[in-house]
């Protein structure tokens, strides 16, 4: 992407390329941690924390994300590192209206962190919604539906024009703004780039399995999440940007109904090493929760 590329939404208005942005914004805004008021933790994984943050330069909202770098350089801790510098990299090159706005990275004085700053959404995530919608018995109003897809399926489209397929789209990767405004975010797990008309094809020991700690999954899993992966990704064949499609589906059917359609089976050998996994249907929920049948003919 070049400084001086602008990118148009479905509306037709005109955005600026990130790397313009960020020269703007980063001074601004500021370079350091302390140049930052810590207001509060957002979230915890295993190497970092995310705070919501306050510019003491602007006084403006953000979030942090502040990962420790002497546990990432560990040998064994390697590969996250490289998945945090990979985050960085596509929100830097990514800037759509829908996708989480980077604004800087630094490292604090001693170079003991790494802080990576981003816009601060307000409002969770699609999995928070769906929960809570879930709890109190009641579906998604249709015409909420549409919106939130049709914003989902806008930075998707963009992504894809980038030549990147995220794989790991799910509602918890999918942040919810002010006045249902969404925002894709989490580029560093499983994004990669992509050349024109190519596919990506994973044989043995071409695919890394990661303990899914942010999701409190007690199994291990391979890229992206269970019950969100394409088939052709669970069979080790060639796939494309498309296996992003069929995530998004999925992360739509859930709205709809609160439930995936599918989940993953996994079967191991004697060393618990997963050997294949396949599909199964997913129970529908009992009439104690709720009443999904005005979606029965609901036309995607």
């Amino acid at each position: 992407m070049s400084n001086f590329e602008t990118i148009k939404d479905s509306n037709g208005k005109i955005y600026l390329s990130l790397e313009n942005h960020k020269i703007d914004k980063g001074k601004s805004i500021g370079n350091a941690p302390e140049d930052f008021e810590i207001l509060y933790q957002l979230g915890e994984g295993t190497f970092g924390k995310v705070f919501k943050v306050r510019s003491k330069i602007n006084n403006e909202i953000y979030a942090m994300k502040q990962m420790d770098l002497e546990e990432l350089k560990n040998k064994e801790n390697i590969k996250y590192l490289e998945k945090a510098m990979n985050e960085t990299e596509f929100l830097i090159n990514l800037y759509h209206p829908h996708i989480i706005k980077y604004y800087n990275h630094f490292n604090s004085t001693d170079n003991k962190f790494m802080y990576i700053l981003t816009e601060y959404v307000p409002n969770g995530d699609l999995n928070d919604f769906i929960i809570s919608h879930k709890k109190f018995g009641r579906h998604i109003p249709e015409d909420e539906l549409w919106v939130i897809f049709l914003q989902c399926m806008e930075a998707l489209v963009y992504v894809h024009s980038q030549y990147v397929i995220h794989r790991d789209i799910k509602p918890s990767n999918l942040f919810l703004g002010n006045n249902f405004t969404i925002k894709m975010g989490d580029f560093g797990v499983s994004a990669v780039k992509y050349k024109k008309g190519s596919s990506l094809l994973y044989k043995n020991g071409d695919y890394s399995i990661l303990r899914d700690n942010e999701n409190l999954q007690s199994h291990d899993t391979f890229v992206g999440t269970g019950g969100y992966r394409a088939k052709e990704i669970l069979e080790f064949k060639e796939y494309d940007q498309r296996v992003d499609i069929f995530a998004m589906g999925v992360s739509f059917f859930e709205m709809c109904y609160f439930h995936k359609p599918k989940k993953e089976v996994y079967n191991y050998d004697e060393d618990g090493n997963i050997v294949s996994i396949h599909l199964e249907d997913v129970e529908e929920l009992n009439d104690e929760n709720v009443h999904y049948s005005r979606y029965n003919s609901f036309n995607v």
